[in-house]
C-alpha cells in the first residue's frame, strides 16, 4: 500500500528529474517504515532514471540507501555492490558526506 501510495504522489509532480529525487526520497522513507520490497522497488526505478538523466548525486544517495534494503532484506553482498558503487560516484562527484556513511556503513558489515 505504501508504495503504490507513494508512486502516486511522485507521478502527480510532472517533472521527471523530481520524480527521481522524489523516489530517492520515498525509498529511504518506506525502508524506515519497514517496507523493505516497496524501497527496493521505489530505489530501483530511481536509479535507472538517475542513470538515464545523469543525475548522480541522485544516483548515488540511492545506490546507497538501496545498499542498506538489500542488507536488511539478507542479501547482503548485493548490498555491498550496491554500497561500493555508491563510494564510486561519491568520490567521482566529491560527496564526501555520502562517501563517509558508505565507509561506515561498509566497515560494519
Amino acid at each position: 500500500a505504501g508504495y503504490r501510495a507513494s508512486r502516486a504522489v511522485v507521478e502527480a509532480t510532472g517533472s521527471v528529474r523530481q520524480q527521481t529525487s522524489d523516489s530517492m526520497s520515498i525509498g529511504w522513507a518506506l525502508q524506515s517504515l519497514g517496507d523493505l520490497h516497496g524501497a527496493r522497488a521505489t530505489l530501483e526505478e530511481a536509479i535507472q532514471s538517475a542513470r538515464a538523466l545523469g543525475l548522480r548525486v541522485v544516483e548515488g544517495f540511492a545506490l546507497h540507501n538501496l545498499g542498506l534494503v538489500l542488507a536488511r532484506l539478507g542479501d547482503v553482498g548485493a548490498g555491498r555492490e550496491a554500497e561500493r558503487a555508491a563510494l564510486e560516484i561519491a568520490g567521482d562527484i566529491s560527496v564526501y558526506s555520502n562517501r563517509n556513511i558508505v565507509i561506515e556503513e561498509l566497515a560494519a558489515s
